[in-house]
């Protein structure tokens, strides 16, 4: 998955290195962020909401950073934490549908479809993560400009 991120660096709609902070001064419209989830929150193979509570919260964090210094992004892991939180009531149900991929790609995409920009923090797991690789692939399919928190 590397090579994904090395095959990017000369992309002109591509920024790496972009931290938090710089984030307000460059984009215009609102921001996707795309942060790892599915591979962060398995324990043993099974969901872990301790875990996912924990990936929610840095995508919280940051979010809010965002939000005060007067940029919207949209965060489906801190939506998407929040749901599955409420079906734990149902078990088998939580975990039937927690990780499963092909749902998640089509319930994120209108979020992802409706944003200017698309950013990926600088948190554990981005490059190996297969959803982010998934959603910077389509923000470029679109000409959607895509920063990027860490190095390829």
């Amino acid at each position: 998955m590397s090579d994904f991120w090395a095959s990017l660096t000369d992309n002109p709609v591509v920024r790496f290195g972009v931290q938090v902070s710089a984030v307000p001064g460059i984009v215009s419209g609102q921001v996707y962020l795309a942060t790892a989830y599915s591979k962060r929150v398995l324990t043993g193979g099974q969901f872990s909401v301790g875990r996912s509570r924990i990936v929610a919260d840095a995508a919280a964090a940051i979010q809010m950073n965002l939000a005060r210094k007067g940029v919207t992004a949209v965060s489906p892991i801190v939506q998407a934490h929040q749901m599955l939180v409420a079906g734990i009531g149902v078990p088998e149900l939580l975990h039937e549908w927690a990780l499963d991929a092909a749902f998640w790609t089509r319930w994120c995409a209108p979020m992802l479809d409706a944003s200017t920009w698309v950013y990926v923090p600088d948190l554990p797991g981005w490059r190996e993560s297969d959803g982010i690789r998934h959603e910077v692939t389509h923000a470029l399919r679109r000409n959607k400009p895509v920063l990027i928190g860490g190095q390829a």
